[in-house]
């Protein structure tokens, strides 16, 4: 399972952090125009499997809803173990295997459900960017006029 979490870790995490962080990051027009275009693409770039064919970002929150699911689904099983289980007849080892496994079930919760929302958000804003970048350009095109 390790490197299950290490390959969700370091594909889905980092793409949206550092795509919403370009995107609200202030700085001159050029340069949020060559990052709006880029995370255009980057969300626009269409992925085949098969005879169909979808965007790269609707994969992502597949990818991503799945495991929030599997971890939710991890994370009841363990929490009705522990009401089934009598903790007085356990050994503090066995106690503190436990809790562990619902500790890192818990962590992986949080991190699925940070994940999702990071992805949820960058589609967010990165559609809003884009219309005030037309907006933007319609109040040129009058002003020119």
């Amino acid at each position: 399972m390790g490197a299950a979490w290490q390959w969700f870790l370091y594909t889905t995490l980092p793409l949206p952090v550092l795509l919403l962080f370009l995107l609200t990051f202030p700085g001159a027009q050029w340069v949020r125009r060559t990052v709006l275009r880029s995370t255009a693409s980057i969300m626009s770039t269409r992925v085949s499997l098969g005879s169909s064919s979808f965007r790269l970002v609707y994969a992502f929150v597949f990818v991503v809803s799945v495991v929030f699911l599997s971890c939710t689904a991890t994370c009841l099983r363990l929490q009705n173990e522990k009401d089934i289980a009598d903790e007085s007849l356990m050994s503090p080892a066995q106690r503190m295997q436990v809790l562990a496994r619902r500790w890192r079930a818990d962590r992986n919760w949080w991190i699925s459900l940070f994940a999702l929302v990071m992805w949820y958000l960058l589609a967010r804003v990165a559609a809003l960017c884009t219309k005030l970048h037309r907006l933007e350009e319609a109040q040129k095109a009058e002003k020119a006029k």
